[in-house]
């Protein structure tokens, strides 16, 4: 290919760190970023699917991320009590 990362960016319009994220698997590439990218290459979009099995993508199901559990409501606070006064006997000396 003889392109750069730095090129490659350039030539699509994004930073060389995002071209490396595209490569390591930490950002997505889009359909329309994969037409830029080959175009910049100068290949086939073909090229990025060659050696996979035919009908692989359609056979694979994908998981739904599981929603997030709702969070419980908090519990309502009890009221305070009222307090009362005890009446307490003085201690005589004797």
């Amino acid at each position: 290919m003889g392109l750069s990362q730095e090129k490659l960016a350039k030539s699509l319009g994004v930073s060389f760190q995002q071209v490396q994220k595209y490569e390591i698997g930490i950002n997505r590439v889009s359909a329309g970023r994969l037409w830029d990218i080959s175009h910049s290459l100068d290949v086939d979009i073909g090229y990025f699917f060659e050696g996979i099995a035919k009908g692989l993508g359609r056979s694979r199901k994908i998981k739904a991320k599981p929603k997030p559990k709702p969070k419980p409501k908090p519990k309502p606070k009890p009221k305070a009590k009222a307090k009362t006064k005890t009446k307490t006997k003085a201690k005589t000396k004797t």
